[in-house]
């Protein structure tokens, strides 16, 4: 039996009576044991066998991260089937992408996002308010789990997307289980542990783990909307000892602290899905005082790829890239030459013609048990992704970094964002953190438009004079090769974890304004 979900139907046998999952997502505390979660699974998943699916059907799950969420996914595998995840945060143009991507049979949505979104004809909607329905947990009839196989497939979750059409990553059930055997590792979790998670597949592993995780209050896609009051009370009353989310959150969090609001105590932090620079981590440090902070380097098709701590993020040189830590074991890296197009090699030596040395900064390829093979569909984007040397198959992650020979590994931002002036190779990243280092800006961000370099920054407040004194503290800096500096109220950020520049968007932002100004 290699069905992913099997240790948490030995969860419910051994400590059924622990909380699973917390939701706090609808304004009122919700708590679901793990005996509880389990019949809501059997049972609905019985629902979906009644309505004619099974192994091999691929079902979305599209609804607001909550219980029900999980209730959804964990009985579209329980039945064999595939559970397509899609983040609520989606527009009508991504939804209809992944449905075109992955060919679906059937949809799981919420009422309100039902209401709001156009599936087509083909994709039958199943009524998702029956999954914790009362009438469905009185049935006695017995429902075998699923046996599956280690290449039958999981889950696909979908990449960001911001360039173009999203990648639907393929996550079999022996895959999706040694990421979690992997994942569970470093983040350490205990027994006791009560951990308030925003990104769903590190709430899947929690279940796999045994642990309590608590659902928050909030969006985890608008971190600028949460009630920090509410979060920093919701971690008293239900004894949070630890939170996993992006760094946007745990920013606004520590503002909320410093300014005068209530101390939340955590054993450990985890943080993840974006860059945390030098001057965020001492904020971090000081409003979480005694705290476990880590920072997980990944990526969808690879999680994690090092880990570090935030008092060496803290203590880092920006001028020479952010470092991220320590590679794990469990992965093989490489540095390759910027290269932007597909590579294509016969063996070993002839990859090793692509590496730079120790130091060089290049793009970061990874290979390893938790490395993706491919995507659902999409043989471009395996075409240009991915490397087979005829020993390993390593994935391309488009990141730029470099290592230093002694398994750490430092970031530099996307190799596609590099900036070349003058046979000279810039990379914004470092120049970020310097913009950042200035009192007052509170984000920024770096960009090519043409044959000029422009530096687009984001005030923490917007007073003409106050630009006028910030502007004074960055001549000094003398960044020479900025050629205009542009005000925004708010830079574009990532659609999934609100706390990347989203770079195309900046792009096409400027190129209306200079349309605009043309006429054309």
């Amino acid at each position: 039996m290699k069905n992913v979900i099997l240790p948490i139907l030995k969860n419910a046998q051994i400590n059924g009576t622990k909380a699973a999952i917390v939701d706090c997502s609808g304004g009122v505390n919700k708590n679901y044991s793990y005996l509880t979660l389990v019949r809501h699974v059997e049972a609905f998943a019985k629902e979906l066998k009644r309505q004619g699916y099974g192994k091999g059907d691929r079902i979305i799950v599209f609804i607001p991260m909550s219980y029900e969420t999980y209730v959804a996914v964990l009985s579209v595998l329980y039945i064999g089937a595939v559970a397509v995840f899609i983040d609520a945060w989606v527009d009508g143009e991504r939804l209809s992408d992944s449905i075109g991507i992955t060919n679906p049979t059937a949809a799981i949505i919420s009422n309100k996002l039902g209401k709001s979104y156009s599936i087509p004809d083909y994709v039958k909607q199943i009524d998702c308010s029956m999954m914790c329905c009362s009438r469905l947990t009185k049935s006695d009839d017995l429902l075998l789990l699923e046996n599956m196989e280690d290449e039958d497939e999981a889950i696909f979750t979908f990449t960001t997307g911001s360039t173009g059409i999203p990648k639907a990553a393929r996550r079999t059930h022996g895959f999706f289980m040694i990421q979690h055997q992997i994942l569970s590792k470093y983040l350490g979790h205990k027994p006791d542990e009560i951990n308030m998670v925003t990104f769903p597949i590190f709430l899947l592993s929690n279940l796999l783990s045994g642990i309590t995780s608590v659902i928050p209050s909030f969006n985890p896609a608008e971190p600028s909307n949460v009630d920090c009051g509410w979060v920093s009370l919701n971690v008293r009353s239900l004894g949070v000892n630890s939170m996993t989310g992006s760094t946007a959150l745990f920013e606004k969090l520590s503002s909320y602290i410093m300014s005068g609001g209530e101390k939340i105590s955590l054993r450990q932090i985890t943080i993840g899905g974006s860059p945390v620079f030098p001057s965020i981590a001492e904020k971090l440090c000081k409003a979480f005082l005694g705290t476990d902070i880590r920072v997980i380097y990944g990526a969808t098709e690879a999680v994690p790829i090092s880990m570090n701590s935030m008092e060496n993020i803290y203590r880092a040189n920006m001028a020479n890239g952010l470092p991220v830590g320590k590679i794990v074991d469990e992965i093989y890296l490489k540095v390759i030459k910027p290269y932007d197009g597909a590579i294509k090699v016969d063996n070993e030596e002839h990859l090793d013609s692509y590496t730079v040395r120790n130091g060089e900064v290049g793009e970061i390829i990874v290979a390893g048990p938790h490395v993706l093979k491919g995507y659902v569909n999409n043989q471009e984007a395996d075409r240009i992704n991915k490397i087979f040397d005829g020993e390993r198959l390593w994935h391309r992650t488009g990141d730029a970094g470099s290592t230093d020979g002694q398994g750490n590994l430092t970031f530099f931002g996307r190799v596609k964002n590099r900036i070349c002036v003058k046979e000279k190779v810039i990379y914004p990243l470092p120049v970020e953190n310097i913009l950042l280092g200035v009192e007052d800006i509170g984000f920024a961000a770096v960009i090519q438009l043409g044959e000029k370099i422009m530096a687009v920054l984001e005030l923490l407040k917007n007073q003409e004079i106050f630009q006028d004194g910030i502007m004074e503290k960055i001549k000094k800096l003398d960044i020479g090769y900025i050629d205009e500096f542009f005000v925004m109220d708010k830079i574009p950020r990532d659609p999934r974890h609100n706390s990347k520049a989203n770079y195309e968007e900046l792009k096409k932002y400027f190129s209306k304004a200079e349309n605009s100004l043309t006429g054309t």
